[in-house]
């Protein structure tokens, strides 16, 4: 019941995040155009990396830690707010030199401003990583959404404002303040604040190789914008970015409601010396039978969603979206390898998954830069398989499994993915529009691969139809309830 709870609370908020991101987005993208976009992601890749030493991994420690003590929460707030003193500092320092480089005046300013809330983050994670290990989801829940929707409400003001991509910059600051106020009330402890080194070497010794796997991830996901950007131009950055953006969103969608409670979840899990096999299937096996056919359908639609959700001025990431979507059809959820690999103590295997695959993407990368960005998108194709197996092969070493298992496990999600596209792709060969689908047809087309996806749930006996006729039952339960008291509230 806890897990389902929590499961419930977190999905909640991350849906709601989404669709408040989604709405931001459709805003913005009206408002602001690729180049102003792109400055926007060369300013925010280059603090990926400063976020990641910033942080030494502080939430992560916390929550898995098997016997955690005040000194070392103590501890981990004091050495993440002396890194976070110096790396903002160094970022305020160094904006001007990035600026020149990439040859953006307005990126200067824009570093400016976001160094400010790399100063809140040590008062933040501490204080929302004990709420996760203490599973107060309702906090978490509450105080996420309520800064997620005050940052978004900053930003498409200041955009309407002519305030352009220094919007995100004050939006993200305004984020932060409301995200460290939130935590702190719902967990009023400030003993924690105390600063201590008694245990800094229980931190660093966990901070140190887990931020460094942090930090090759970055690389990995945000250095090829940095690259973009010096080798082709702000513009083209913001075309990718979006691109990416709307490749990512069945994963963000179909993952992010469980991806908080997955590492404290499984973290429970290990310290009770169960066998995680089970669970990591069952969550394999969840998500395979939304992510793949949610990309599937965008690779089909990609036009459409452009179209509505950016505008006619982005058609060019529409291209991007159908190869990325087909890509990311072989990929892990985000953020799955690493909570399994933290969970069961193997922070050192988390970094070698990044050590190996984060130089290789990053090379395959920055030589399709040079053919342009459908070149980029198309080294994807080698660069994301290649990442699974390297990541499969590391998950291997901490929960042993056969291949034939894992196929077991998710192989029916593929008979699920074609009888949800068989009907759209029909409709689209009679239409004759190609892939520049109008969006009602679109929209219609949407309606049949529902009912083509519940149909493959029924051929292969998903256990996620059992969920779904239990949600209809409670909901009919519901308005059953309702209409009987209405009835009986009638003079």
């Amino acid at each position: 019941m806890a897990i389902r709870r929590a499961l419930f609370l977190t999905t909640s908020e991350r849906y709601i995040n989404i669709v408040l991101t989604l709405l931001t987005t459709v805003i913005l993208s009206r408002l602001l155009g690729p180049a102003e976009m792109g400055v926007t992601v060369l300013g925010s890749s280059f603090l990926a990396i400063a976020e990641m030493i910033r942080e030494l991994s502080v939430n992560n420690y916390l929550v898995q830690h098997k016997e955690l003590t005040l000194d070392k929460t103590r501890s981990a707030f004091t050495i993440t707010f002396l890194i976070s003193l110096v790396v903002s500092l160094l970022v305020f320092a160094l904006a001007g030199a990035v600026a020149d480089f990439y040859e953006v005046a307005g990126l200067k300013n824009y570093l400016h401003v976001v160094a400010f809330s790399f100063l809140l983050g040590p008062f933040i994670a501490p204080t929302n990583a004990l709420l996760r290990r203490e599973l107060r989801f309702g906090a978490t829940t509450f105080a996420g959404l309520a800064s997620a929707l005050i940052g978004a409400a900053v930003a498409v003001w200041l955009a309407w404002q002519g305030f352009s991509y220094m919007s995100f910059a004050w939006s993200s600051l305004a984020s932060a303040v409301s995200l460290a106020a939130l935590t702190v009330y719902f967990r009023p402890d400030f003993s924690i604040f105390r600063p201590s080194l008694s245990s800094w070497r229980s931190v660093v010794a966990f901070g140190t190789t887990d931020t460094a796997s942090n930090i090759l991830y970055a690389i990995g996901h945000d250095l090829p914008y940095l690259i973009f950007g010096r080798m082709l131009n702000a513009e083209a950055v913001g075309l990718f970015q979006r691109a990416t953006m709307l490749s990512y969103l069945p994963s963000r969608i179909l993952f992010s409601g469980i991806a908080p409670i997955t590492l404290p979840l499984l973290s429970d899990l290990a310290r009770k010396g169960e066998d995680l096999r089970k669970t990591l299937f069952s969550i394999l096996d969840y998500v395979t039978v939304l992510q793949w056919p949610a990309l599937a359908l965008l690779a089909l639609f990609a036009h459409p969603v452009v179209l509505v959700l950016l505008g006619e001025r982005w058609m060019a990431t529409v291209p991007i979206v159908q190869i990325l979507s087909v890509a990311r059809l072989v990929s892990l959820p985000t953020g799955l390898v690493n909570s399994v690999l933290i969970a069961t103590g193997s922070v050192r295997r988390s970094l070698m998954v990044n050590a190996v695959s984060v130089p290789i993407t990053v090379a395959v990368m920055s030589l399709a830069a040079m053919h342009g960005l459908e070149a980029v998108a198309l080294s994807m194709l080698i660069t994301i398989p290649f990442y699974l197996m390297v990541s499969l092969f590391y998950v291997r070493t901490v929960i042993p499994f056969g291949w034939r298992e894992l196929a077991n496990a998710v192989g029916g999600n593929v008979i699920v993915t074609m009888t949800t596209i068989i009907g759209p792709v029909l409709v689209m060969a009679v239409e004759g529009h190609g892939f520049a689908v109008p969006v009602p047809i679109a929209i219609g087309c949407l309606a049949i691969a529902v009912g083509g996806w519940l149909l493959g749930l029924s051929l292969v006996q998903h256990p996620l139809l059992g969920e779904l006729r239990r949600a209809s039952d409670a909901a009919a339960d519901v308005i059953s309830a309702w209409r009987m008291k209405r009835q009986q509230s009638k003079p």
